[in-house]
């Protein structure tokens, strides 16, 4: 799916939601894709594992991630509908 052919469906850092929605749209023959970006950025001059350990320590390791939910325009409202009803 190219960038141009796509609409976010949903962007939140609740994993087991993204989950449910990811299967919601599976169950609904709706194409998506999903990405994952860590949003804790660490401090200056620390390595990936001093920042990871400090971030599992001081901050809730799964409210670090935003999850992405992207479909095809096209399957924007249909999409949006099975969003609501996974939602409930």
């Amino acid at each position: 799916m190219m960038p141009w052919n796509r609409k976010e469906v949903w962007m939140g850092s609740d994993e087991q939601f993204f989950m449910k929605l990811k299967n919601a749209l599976s169950g609904s023959q709706i194409k998506y894709e999903a990405d994952m970006k860590n949003s804790w950025s660490g401090g200056r001059g620390l390595d990936a594992r001093t920042s990871n350990g400090i971030a599992t320590r001081y901050a809730e390791p799964a409210k670090t991630n935003t999850y992405y939910v992207y479909v095809h325009k096209y399957d924007y409202e249909k999409a949006m509908h099975t969003l609501r009803k996974a939602e409930k």
